[in-house]
């Protein structure tokens, strides 16, 4: 009991230093972001400010004033689309201040309630929320219009809270207004500013540079959205400990009278047979259920595949990756560039490394290797499938290595339920390979049975790791150095540990090696990378080429709102309160402290990073998914043995007479955290989530069938060849149109073999290179194929212009 005493006591301090930690930050952050909008407007001259930052006029333009042809005078208007939940509340307008040039108020507004006296609801429905104007429609723009004529000269300053913008009119007449259209969050779309004089004529429409909110405001609404939920969690706690505590008593009893009637007699290993007691040992239910997991996320994720993703790339990303594979499924690193290179280009700038007149990809070795084996047996699009069910099973591995098989097989559960791995785990590209490496490395960093074995697979799959994400998994290094470090430290086990490090560095090694010749064999330097050789190169990381800490924090404010959104799918009430409950509880695991860090630096080195790079949810961050998971099962599974600990300790159980059973804690945890995932995957597989909208959040999908047509991206054309029995053909793909780009040639990109010598060849229809372009395939059939309509027809080149002689012509005898 005195040994006992300490710990408690250390345990209790430790608690309490994470909540203070948590309430301060809770404190700090609560409400978020607050914008200010300054808009003035005097004469016929207009500007705008953000957080006192010129807006409009562009501040490179040297211009203090936008000159047009304004409306004379008119009210206000506003139009706020419903916010997304993963991003703080209230989400509206916190106030709108007008004032006349000399700084007189002409009209405030503070919404401590919405006077219908004062404002018009045009659209939608509007409410108030902690004094702050909040949309409320989600199908529909909500617009609210102030009831009075307006003004003349005025400075307008609106504050937003937590909004992602959308506009507001201002001089609002029969036909002219100035509509100031704004966003404030995500850089989906542009800011401006456009004017209608009193005749409803156009009179000028103004962009603004990139939205950069204040650094500070912007930080609170991170830090929100992260611990926002901390009160939630408290509650839920006291909520789990009641309802067990209501279940244990009638349950308690009952197992009191069935002792006394002897009923309830435990199942004995000893009355069984050996063979029979043995299996069951060694049988593990867990990792039954895990390998079934495992199995039937690779069925989703195929369906996910074939009947969302199409099969095909929809990325220039996704068409290098597979170009790439399909050169190592042949067993080369690169091929020849084809004729009339040009044609064939997927995007611009190119997504392909031109070196000595060979093409190859210009990312590292390590996810292409993957898809290769898919090439080598003609079915590349079921690898990502693959390695996202073989995810699942390992990170049940990992959490029972690292916690216990309840950990692992619950944080399997939330992996293989999670809306944003399913989706990711369904494309091309590498993020899904990297979690899988990672997984292996992970495991095998703790799994030392057979120390060098495990050490060199693992060292191995941590090199693969490095081939496929570099900075991701340099980053990780120092923490894979500290686990090994510290388990040095006591002298049991250290030669073990010793051969396992070296096994591991070893393998690792082995990576790097091949990483310095993969370099060297494609661009003529150890040191010097595939993507680093590319024209278009430049540093990735750092405030350098206009990238700011501004730059940074606004990406990282649309990454984590998308994360928390898709991360499970849950209510926002929810959110990341299961990845918070180990340190809410006070926890001592060291596993808890190396997850959080790891997701830490996966999430937080993005900072430093000049895009948002959003793609089937903020892809970026899809890395800390297995640490967040790992953290979230934790914390379920210490919040059942925390309940269960009061609950036996209560003081009324041998006053009764009762024994309390240990199950109603675990079935309240258990239970809820299964309503949330049903609730949450459901939603996206099956289209019931309707909390936001992908057409007003690009790329943050709500449901599984809102990325169908994302990008244009089908396989139309492959399916209209086979149709036609096109064979020795060149196609020729006439130009998409505005809003296909390069996207939908593409999806065709792949259908072509390295040497682009194959039964079909496909290309871009160059007007200009396309007798080119035909004499390099002169024994080909050729055919023009257009997108939308789809359409594959014979090529038939337009007849030579018919020249008319002039009468000069004439005069001089031409023929």
């Amino acid at each position: 009991m005195r040994a006992a005493a300490p710990r408690l006591g250390a345990g209790i301090l430790v608690a309490v230093l994470l909540n203070l930690i948590l309430i301060a930050a809770y404190g700090w952050s609560e409400g978020g972001q607050k914008t200010t909008v300054k808009v003035e407007t005097i004469g016929n001259r207009y500007r705008v400010e953000l957080d006192g930052k010129q807006l409009i006029p562009r501040p490179d333009s040297g211009e203090r004033w936008v000159q047009a042809d304004l409306p004379s005078r008119g009210s206000l208007a506003f139009g706020l689309y419903k916010g997304m939940p993963s991003l703080p509340d209230p989400q509206g307008i916190d106030s709108v201040v007008v004032t006349d040039p000399r700084g007189r108020v002409l009209f405030r507004e503070d919404f401590d309630s919405l006077d219908e006296g004062l404002w018009e609801v045009t659209s939608g429905a509007f409410e108030i929320e902690k004094g702050v104007l909040v949309a409320t429609r989600l199908e529909e723009p909500n617009q609210i219009e102030l009831r009075q004529p307006g003004w003349g000269d005025q400075i307008v300053t609106v504050t937003y809270r937590n909004s992602h913008g959308d506009g507001f009119w201002m001089k609002l007449g029969e036909k002219g207004f100035m509509r100031v259209a704004l966003h404030l969050i995500g850089d989906s779309y542009p800011t401006y500013v456009e004017v209608f004089n009193d005749e409803g004529e156009w009179t000028g429409t103004e962009y603004a540079a990139a939205i950069l909110p204040d650094r500070t405001a912007l930080l609170k609404s991170i830090v929100a959205m992260i611990v926002g939920v901390y009160p939630n969690v408290l509650l839920g706690l006291a909520a789990a400990l009641g309802v067990s505590l209501f279940l244990t008593f009638p349950f308690a009893a009952a197992r009191a009278g069935m002792d006394r009637l002897r009923l309830g007699r435990r199942l004995d290993w000893r009355r069984m047979p050996h063979w029979v007691s043995a299996g069951l040992r060694r049988l593990s239910p867990s990792g039954v259920v895990a390998g079934a997991l495992a199995v039937l996320t690779v069925a989703v994720l195929a369906d996910q595949m074939r009947n969302y993703h199409f099969a095909v790339p929809q990325l220039p990303d996704e068409d290098s990756y597979v170009y790439q594979a399909k050169l190592f499924a042949e067993g080369r690193l690169s091929a020849p560039v084809p004729p009339v290179k040009e044609a064939f280009e997927f995007w611009q700038p190119s997504f392909l490394l031109e070196h000595d007149g060979q093409w190859s990809t210009f990312y590292p070795f390590g996810h292409p290797l993957a898809l290769a084996f898919g090439a080598a047996v003609g079915a590349i699009w079921l690898v990502p499938p693959l390695l996202g069910g073989a995810s699942v099973g390992l990170i049940y591995l990992a959490g029972s290595r690292l916690y216990n098989r309840r950990v692992g097989l619950v944080a399997a559960v939330l992996l293989a339920t999670s809306p944003f791995f399913l989706l990711q785990s369904s494309t091309f590209m590498a993020h899904s390979t990297w979690v899988f490496f990672a997984l292996i490395a992970l495991f095998c960093l703790v799994e030392r049975k057979r120390p060098v074995l495990s050490g060199l697979v693992g060292g191995i799959a941590f090199g693969l790791a490095l081939n496929t994400r570099t900075v991701e998994t340099a980053l990780l290094a120092p923490l894979w150095g500290a686990v090994v470090l510290r388990d040095l430290l006591p002298r049991d086990g250290r030669l073990r540990v010793l051969k396992h490090a070296s096994a591991y560095v070893a393998g690792a090694a082995l990576m790097v090696a091949a990483m310095l010749a993969y370099n060297a064999s494609l661009t003529g330097d150890l040191f010097t990378s595939p993507y680093q050789a590319m024209p278009t190169y430049e540093p990735i990381l750092g405030f350098q080429n206009g990238h700011t800490l501004e730059n940074g924090l606004h990406n990282q404010q649309q990454q984590i709102m998308g994360l928390i959104a898709m991360l499970s799918g849950w209510p926002a009430w929810v959110a990341l309160g299961f990845v918070l409950l180990p340190f809410v509880l006070g926890t001592r695991n060291r596993w808890d402290y190396f997850c959080l860090v790891a997701a830490v630096l996966l999430i937080g080195v993005y900072v430093l990073y000049k895009y948002a790079g959003i793609y089937k949810g903020p892809r970026y961050l899809f890395h800390a998914l297995p640490f967040l998971f790992l953290l979230s099962a934790h914390g379920a599974d210490e919040a059942v043995r925390l309940i269960r600990d009061v609950i036996a300790r209560l003081a009324l159980w041998p006053r009764l007479g009762l024994r309390p059973p240990a199950w109603p804690a675990a079935l309240v945890v258990y239970g809820f955290l299964g309503l949330l995932m049903i609730d949450g995957a459901g939603g996206w597989l099956f289209g019931w989530n309707k909390d936001w909208t992908t057409d007003r959040f690009p790329n943050v999908h709500n449901t599984a069938q809102s990325r169908i047509g994302a990008y244009f991206v089908d396989k139309r054309l492959v399916k209209l060849k086979d149709e036609l029995g096109l064979h020795h053909a060149l196609v020729m793909l006439d130009d998409c149109g505005e809003w296909y780009g390069f996207a939908c040639y593409g999806a065709i990109f792949p259908e072509n073999n390295v040497d682009f010598n194959g039964d079909v060849v496909w290309a871009r229809y160059l007007p200009d290179r396309v007798d080119e372009l035909i004499e390099a395939y002169a024994d080909r059939s050729v055919y023009i194929a257009t997108w939308e309509p789809p359409s594959i027809v014979p090529y038939r080149p337009e007849p030579p212009a018919v020249r008319v002689p002039a009468e000069e012509d004439e005069a001089v005898g031409t023929p």
